[in-house]
């Protein structure tokens, strides 16, 4: 039996302006902030009321827009740069931002050499950005969704979830594509000290779309896996090297 997921956006467009879920709040509330600045959006990625990665980056791309389309006729490239900057100072070791911001900078100087519209480019590669991380993340679970048994465990940390991307997560994803499948399967999400992104988080999101979550402290992941309480382990990846090696959240 097939199964629709229903998940908050994270962060979205709506009618010229942003608007975000503020994490701080979770779980206790969920608050949408909706705001035409860009500076109240670089506020949100420094204070993490927006974070993941992939989130940080589409955000910092939504920022520019609003940069662009609430600038003087003739003054949007300078105040996307000025944007640019502010931004990049929020997150130094973000990879995302910093992808985000310098493929929209590109996007906005390419604009002014052919004579478009630059606040308009702006807006549609920003969303372009936001598109294809959803889309890489269904791909994702698709993929992952097979490794998932009928009636298996999984364990998490942290949140690579929904709430840290454009929607469905990266580690999430195939939970997500076997929720939808109708795959019976529960997961123990480690709490993830000291920001307990996975009690926090991670839980409150597979909890709204009914998946059974246990949370678990993190010094017990040990004992979980010496004692087969688990059949697969999802986690996210802040870094993948060439050789294949990845890093994630001290507790990995």
């Amino acid at each position: 039996m097939s199964r629709e997921i229903m998940l908050p956006r994270t962060i979205e467009w709506v009618d010229g302006r942003v608007r975000f879920i503020n994490q701080l709040k979770l779980p206790d509330e969920l608050e949408y902030v909706e705001t035409s600045s860009p500076s109240r959006i670089a506020e949100a990625i420094s204070r993490m009321e927006i974070r993941g990665a992939p989130a940080i980056g589409v955000a910092a791309a939504m920022a520019l827009a609003l940069a662009a389309v609430n600038s003087e006729s003739g003054g949007e490239l300078d105040a996307v740069r000025r944007a640019a900057e502010m931004l990049l100072s929020t997150r130094p070791t973000a990879y995302n931002l910093h992808g985000a911001v310098s493929r929209v900078l590109r996007r906005a100087e390419k604009a002014l050499s052919t004579g478009e519209d630059i606040a308009g480019a702006v807006v549609e590669e920003a969303l372009e950005i936001a598109r294809e991380d959803e889309e890489a993340n269904r791909r994702i679970g698709e993929l992952g969704e097979r490794l998932i048994e009928d009636g298996a465990t999984v364990l998490t940390i942290c949140n690579a979830g929904s709430l840290a991307t454009s929607y469905y997560g990266t580690a999430t994803a195939p939970m997500y594509m076997a929720y939808e499948k109708g795959k019976r399967f529960e997961v123990i999400v480690l709490e993830t000290r000291p920001y307990l992104q996975g009690a926090r988080l991670t839980a409150w999101e597979l909890r709204r779309c009914g998946i059974k979550v246990t949370i678990a402290p993190d010094n017990h992941m040990g004992i979980l896996i010496q004692k087969k309480l688990v059949d697969i382990v999802f986690t996210g990846a802040d870094r993948v090297t060439v050789s294949g090696h990845v890093a994630n959240k001290v507790g990995t």
